[in-house]
């Protein structure tokens, strides 16, 4: 069992991941259905559940699958290694088709795009991941009133 420190930190950066995600999928005018953290019992994992993203332009997509990352970098909420682990696949395979160059410029600038949505939408991250670390999961209607107030 880990140190009640460590699952606290684990907790809260599972929070501002899947936080990071809802908020951009909010900002891109995507709707949310589900967010979670503490999936599978494990402290530092976490699920949100978005509408459909396709219709979005690549970089929007892109920006959508490294919220989480970048929201744990701004908010200074750490969690284990491989977090994230699942949002690199997806990026990946958005960018299977570019070459070696264009997928960076890529990556960075939806690195970019995910920070400025973040900042610019701070204290909706902030209150959708102190509710995610009360109640660990919330459905479509609690979703859309955190991310709408």
């Amino acid at each position: 069992m880990q140190p009640q420190s460590k699952r606290d930190e684990d907790r809260r950066g599972a929070a501002y991941h899947e936080a990071g995600h809802a908020v951009v999928a909010r900002a891109l005018g995507l709707a949310v259905t589900r967010m979670e953290i503490g999936t599978d019992g494990k402290d530092g994992s976490g699920e949100v559940d978005v509408q459909d993203d396709e219709h979005l332009p690549l970089l929007d997509r892109l920006a959508l699958c490294v919220a989480g990352l970048e929201a744990q970098d701004v908010f200074k909420a750490p969690t284990h290694d491989l977090a994230g682990w699942g949002d690199h696949q997806n990026v990946m395979d958005l960018l299977e088709d570019k070459d070696e160059e264009e997928g960076l410029k890529l990556r960075m600038d939806a690195h970019q795009r995910a920070r400025d949505l973040l900042l610019l939408h701070e204290a909706t991250v902030h209150r959708v991941a102190k509710a995610l670390l009360s109640h660990s999961k919330m459905g479509a209607e609690d979703a859309q009133r955190l991310l709408s107030s």
